[in-house]
């Protein structure tokens, strides 16, 4: 692997965690499943797919979790995206 393309590919995976911990954060504040899953029909027009995949990630973690073990997967990625 190339030094650029390390580089693109940290950056899309870091775009990707980013979204995740944005649309959990989203959840935990009460925003309706269906209102964040319309948020990738927008990033999807926009062509930005590594918002797409966190907010997908963050929906299929947070369908079958209690608020509790949202909030702590919530402030286990804090220190880095804040």
């Amino acid at each position: 692997m190339s030094l650029l393309e390390e580089v693109l590919s940290n950056d899309y995976e870091y775009k990707i965690e980013y979204a995740y911990y944005l649309a959990l954060l989203d959840i935990l504040m009460g925003v309706p499943l269906e209102e964040v899953k319309e948020d990738i029909n927008l990033y999807e027009h926009n062509e930005m797919y590594e918002f797409c995949a966190g907010i997908k990630k963050a929906i299929e973690f947070a369908k079958d979790k209690k608020y509790s073990e949202i909030q702590k997967e919530i402030l286990n990625l804090k220190d880095k995206y804040e």
